[in-house]
C-alpha cells in the first residue's frame, strides 16, 4: 500500500519530515500494492481486538497512535492502552505499560480526547461509577505513557459532550446530565491554570421540534477548534432525537451562530482537521424516523471548508457504515480505528485519502491554531 505525500506540505519542515517518516514506516509495515486516490478508502491490518467506545489519537512526541479503554466483543470492558509505535523497526500494536485507572471508560462515540503538547486530556467520558472529568496522560514517555494528576472538575459534571482544544483551552460542549430544558452549557478548561469557567447559552436548536423531551442533554456532537473558531455539528438531544444543525460558537458573545445544515441528522462520529482549511466528519449514526425506528449508519465523510463555512456532503465514501470510531489525520490521509456497525464491534483499520482536498503549496490562509496535521487527533 503506497501513500502519496507530495500533495501536502505542512506548515513546518519538522512536521513534514515526521509525516514522511511515519508514512514510509507504515508503507513498509503493510506492504505496497496500490495508490490511494481521492474519495477512496482502503483496509489496513486490523486492530489487536475489536474496539468501540474507546478514546485516543496521535502523539507527535511518541510518533504513535494510542487507543484507550472502551469495549470489545461481547461488550466486555477494556482497560488496556494500545500503542502503534511508528518509530519501531516493525511497527505493530502493543499494549502500553499503563492501564486506565477507572473501571471503564465509555466515550460512547463522542470526541472526548484533546491532545495538547503531547498530553492526552480525556474529558467527560463515562464510567460505571459516574463521570470522569479530566484524566491526563503524558505520551512523551514512549514506549509507555504516564498518568498525570487528574485535572480540576468543571462546575457541571456532564459526560459525552464533544471536546475541542485551542492549544491553551479545552471546550466541552454540553453533555449528558444537563437537566435544563432550554439552555446548554459550554465549559472551558484553562490548561495552564487547571481551572474551569462556564457559559450558559440558549440551545442553538428549537427544542419545540423535539416532542416530549425531558431535558436538552445535548451530546455526541462533532466539534473542532481551528482558525480561532469553534465549530459544532449535529449531536443527540435527550437520548432520542438527532439534529442536523451546524454552528460556529461565538466565544466572546457566548452564542451559537447557525452556519447551515448537514445532509442528515448525525451523532456518534468525530471531526478531524487536516491542518489547512478542512474538517472531516467521520462516521456516525441517526435514527431513521428520529426518534425510534431503524438506526442508520454513515458510510460517507462530509468535508467542511472552514474558510467558506460550506459543506460537501458526500466527499469521501468509506468501505462500510459505522459509528463509535476513533480517527486521526496523518499527512494526507485519515486513519480510522474500530467502531460499531449495529451488528458487531469492529477491529478494522481503514485509511481514506484526502490529498486532493489539500493545497500543493504552503497555505497562505491563517495558520492553524491547533497543531499541524499529524496531531489533528479526535478531540
Amino acid at each position: 500500500f503506497c501513500i502519496q505525500i507530495n500533495h501536502c506540505v505542512p506548515p513546518s519542515p519538522y512536521v513534514l519530515v515526521a509525516n514522511m517518516f511515519a508514512y514510509f514506516i507504515l508503507a513498509i509495515l503493510f506492504g505496497c500494492s496500490t495508490t490511494v486516490t481521492q474519495a477512496n478508502c482502503v483496509s489496513h491490518s486490523n486492530l489487536p481486538i475489536p474496539l468501540y467506545n474507546h478514546v485516543g489519537g496521535y502523539s507527535a512526541a511518541a510518533n504513535s497512535v494510542f487507543l484507550m479503554g472502551g469495549q470489545t466483543s461481547g461488550f466486555a470492558d477494556v482497560t488496556s492502552v494500545y500503542q502503534l509505535d511508528l518509530d519501531a523497526t516493525s511497527p505493530d500494536w502493543t499494549v502500553s505499560g499503563t492501564t486506565i485507572p477507572d473501571p471503564v471508560w465509555y466515550a460512547t462515540g463522542c470526541q472526548t480526547t484533546a491532545v495538547v503538547d503531547d498530553v492526552f486530556h480525556v474529558v467527560g467520558v463515562y464510567q460505571l461509577t459516574g463521570p470522569v472529568t479530566v484524566r491526563r496522560f503524558d505520551t512523551s514517555t514512549s514506549p509507555s505513557i504516564s498518568l498525570l494528576p487528574n485535572g480540576a472538575q468543571p462546575a457541571k459534571l456532564l459526560t459525552l459532550g464533544c471536546v475541542a482544544n485551542s492549544g491553551t483551552h479545552i471546550y466541552m460542549i454540553d453533555g449528558d446530565g444537563n437537566t435544563d430544558t432550554q439552555n446548554v452549557f459550554v465549559q472551558i478548561y484553562d490548561i495552564a491554570a487547571d481551572t474551569w469557567t462556564m457559559h450558559t447559552v440558549a440551545a442553538p436548536f428549537d427544542t419545540s421540534n423535539f416532542a416530549g423531551i425531558s431535558s436538552v442533554s445535548w451530546r455526541n456532537q462533532y466539534c473542532y477548534y481551528a482558525h480561532d473558531k469553534l465549530f459544532v455539528f449535529g449531536g443527540q438531544v435527550d437520548n432520542y432525537y438527532y439534529t442536523d444543525g451546524m454552528w460556529r460558537y461565538d466565544i466572546a458573545n457566548q452564542q451559537f451562530v447557525s452556519i447551515g445544515t448537514l445532509p442528515q441528522a448525525l451523532a456518534f462520529g468525530m471531526a478531524v482537521y487536516d491542518g489547512y482549511d478542512n474538517l472531516y466528519l467521520v462516521g456516525g449514526q441517526s435514527f431513521g424516523c428520529n426518534p425510534g425506528c431503524t438506526t442508520t449508519y454513515s458510510n460517507t465523510i462530509p468535508v467542511f471548508d472552514i474558510s467558506t463555512e460550506s459543506l460537501t456532503g458526500d466527499a469521501i465514501t468509506m468501505l462500510n457504515s459505522f459509528s463509535y470510531s476513533v480517527a486521526a489525520v496523518l499527512s494526507d490521509s485519515i486513519w480510522i480505528f474500530g467502531g460499531y456497525n449495529g451488528a458487531a464491534i469492529l477491529d478494522q483499520v481503514q485509511v481514506c485519502d484526502i490529498a486532493d482536498f489539500l493545497p500543493t503549496a504552503t497555505p497562505t490562509t491563517a495558520a492553524p491554531t491547533t497543531a499541524a496535521p499529524t496531531t489533528a487527533a479526535p478531540t
